[in-house]
């Protein structure tokens, strides 16, 4: 089983990428998280990986940090949950902001993702709820405090001045992906669109 892969990136595209270790081309597929923070092609990177075998199929999932990894793996417990969607997932949101969602039971969080409308979001925070209490630690569970970045900081501050509640803001801005080229007028745009379509 291959856990952890360093190699030249040889191909990288969202989704997926290929890397050449020891004279070995190895596709990984990745969510777009992973994909943001890759190195360029040409350059030397390394991931987390979790090998998944499934009837004769092998595929390899990569991560740029163990959590993802992990979060990865107990999605994957889930009824339902498959790989393909256990990546769309990381694709949207971040670990903190799941945790969060499944602490809390708010299905509003994961409903912004595609494919999961109100009643499998509830289902699926229903099942892991358990799942998350066991491999976090009995401590898991209540309200989970994440820390917010100074661009959504200043984002959720400006919300609140334009009418919004901190609720809504607080909700609205941590579904939002934070990438480099993110600044606090790109987050406060999407963040809009967002709360226009409620």
């Amino acid at each position: 089983m291959i856990a952890y892969l360093e190699g030249k990136i040889f191909k990288k595209i969202p989704g997926y990428t290929v890397i050449l270790a020891n004279g070995v081309g190895y596709e990984v597929f990745i969510p777009l998280s992973t994909y943001e923070n890759l190195k360029k092609e040409g350059e030397t990177d390394s991931l987390f990986v979790y090998t998944f075998h499934k009837d004769d199929s092998f595929n390899l999932y990569g991560f740029k940090t163990e959590d993802e990894r992990e979060l990865f793996k107990i999605l994957l417990t889930a009824p339902g949950v498959g790989p393909k969607l256990a990546l769309s997932i990381l694709s949207n949101i971040d670990v903190n902001t799941f945790k969060l969602a499944v602490a809390n039971q708010d299905p509003k969080i994961l409903t912004s993702i595609g494919g999961i409308g109100k009643k499998r979001a509830e289902k699926l925070i229903f099942e892991l709820k358990e799942k998350f209490k066991s491999f976090y630690g009995p401590d898991y569970g209540g309200t989970i405090k994440t820390e917010f970045s100074e661009i959504q900081k200043d984002a959720i501050i400006a919300l609140e001045t334009l009418g919004y509640s901190r609720k809504e803001a607080l909700e609205t801005v941590i579904k939002i992906p934070i990438k480099e080229d993110t600044t606090v007028e790109l987050l406060i745009k999407e963040a809009l669109k967002e709360l226009s379509r409620v």
